[in-house]
Order: C-alpha cells, then structure tokens, then sequence
C-alpha cells in the first residue's frame, strides 16, 4: 500500500542523520536555513499545516506535544499549544512593559511546566530555573517607571476622574 504522499504524487526525502547526533531534514525548510534559533518555527509550522492535510510528507512530529504526553498531561497536545503561545505572546508584553505582572506570573506558570518537563526528561533544568526565577522577580516588582504601566498609570492619575469623590473616600480609610 503505497503512503499518502505517494498517493498524492508528493516527493518526499526521508531525514538523514547527521554526524554531529542531529537530523537534517529536506524540502521546505526555510525557517531553520535562516537561524538555528527559528527551527522552532518551522517545525510548528509544518506540524500544523500537516494536521490540516497539507506538507504530511515533510512534517516530523512536534517533540513538545510528545514530550508533554511522556508526562501524562491532558491533552497534550492542547497544552504544548497553550505554553508555547504564553511564553511567545507573555514575553512580548513583558518586552514592552504592559500587564507586566499578570504576563509575569502566566509565564512563571508555563516555566514551572519547562522544568518539570526537563526534570522527568533527565535534562537539565538550570536555565529553565534561572528563567522562572527571572520571571517571578518580575511578577513581584513590577516593570519599573520606563515600563508602559507606569506611563499609564502615571497618566490616569493626572486626569480628573468621575470617581474623584470615591478616590477620596478610599484613602482616608
């Protein structure tokens, strides 16, 4: 019986290992030529188009969602997704200084996950630690007076309020 791709007259070349212990995989691999640092992407990318019915031949699997179903979470899947969108979205928000300690403690959430997971991997942990330890830092000070909470809350107090009568009924409590 002859594979899907085959069936859909796909040209796939199976991944090759390398010397150096890694895969190189061939086709569309336009995110990983431009950095290491983006085979993430990638590899996201084509997990989900191949989810969908399209690039079957040239997606691996997403070793997040495999790793997480290794732990025995509830949809695995469903989680990988949900930790990689907090820390890429969370981080975004910390960078520019907005909801900086809500953004804080979902990604010290999502970190706590990443050392688990590196814990039952046999990994090790250190820099996923020293990530959450950053992370918690934030969550407890706060962005600081250069941070956009500060401007707009720095901004809301200049502005004359409809509550300005309750503001003064809460401080003198």
């Amino acid at each position: 019986m002859a594979s899907k791709a085959a069936q859909k007259g796909l040209k796939y070349e199976p991944v090759e290992k390398i010397p150096d212990g890694g895969a190189e995989r061939r086709g569309c691999n336009f995110w990983a030529s431009l950095s290491p640092d983006f085979s993430w992407a990638d590899d996201f990318l084509h997990s989900r188009l191949a989810q969908i019915g399209r690039l079957d031949c040239l997606s691996p699997p997403w070793k997040l969602a495999e790793e997480v179903a290794g732990m025995h979470f509830p949809a695995p899947l469903a989680s990988a997704v949900a930790a990689t969108f907090v820390q890429f979205i969370c981080s975004l928000f910390i960078i520019i200084g907005l909801f900086t300690r809500i953004n804080a403690i979902l990604l010290f959430g999502a970190l706590s996950g990443a050392i688990l997971q590196n814990l039952l991997a046999g990994r090790d942990p250190q820099l996923a630690i020293l990530y959450t330890l950053v992370v918690l830092t934030l969550a407890f000070m706060g962005g600081g007076r250069i941070s956009l909470d500060a401007k707009l809350s720095a901004k809301a107090e200049q502005s004359p309020s409809r509550n300005a009568g309750m503001g003064r009924e809460l401080r003198s409590i």
